[in-house]
């Protein structure tokens, strides 16, 4: 089974399933060595954000958020791997966040987030996305307290 790179987990999918998705999914490893990494990203996923599979897979799930957000990111899942407590993660909702592009731009985004033991792997994250097609021509700004600007969405330009 490790020869065709195929890791069956508890609840019985393969990362391979995953990246076959039709709904773009990303995992991220949440073992103590690597959390944060993402180890499996679907095509439609990784074009979400503008990239190519191979340039998210191995690479901080952070690189995938404006710094406001990627800053606090590690607390997060040590948090909950160290208590089982999230706000998000295995509560069967949806949450908007703001996911940030290759180019640097915010995008609102869905995300639907639960943890998956792996026998082979460990914890791991499994993130299903789903980008809301009515946000594409609104204007979206994150300040931090100071008033600074820490990122905007592509459609603030034309403004």
């Amino acid at each position: 089974m490790m020869a065709n790179k195929k890791h069956m987990n508890v609840a019985g999918a393969t990362n391979e399933e995953f990246n076959n998705e039709a709904m773009p999914t990303i995992s991220i490893s949440g073992e103590q060595d690597n959390y944060g990494i993402i180890t499996s990203c679907n095509l439609q996923a990784s074009s979400i954000f503008g990239y190519n599979k191979t340039e998210v897979i191995n690479r901080r799930v952070n690189v995938l958020m404006s710094q406001v957000f990627s800053k606090f990111h590690d607390a997060f899942l040590e948090n909950y791997l160290n208590s089982g407590e999230s706000a998000i993660i295995g509560k069967n909702k949806q949450r908007m966040v703001f996911g940030k592009n290759k180019s640097n731009y915010i995008l609102p985004i869905y995300l639907s987030i639960r943890a998956v033991q792996s026998i082979i792997q460990g914890t791991q994250f499994i993130c299903i996305i789903r980008q809301e097609k009515n946000f594409k021509n609104v204007a979206y700004m994150l300040t931090t307290p100071d008033g600074t600007i820490d990122a905007m969405s592509s459609s603030c330009i034309n403004l």
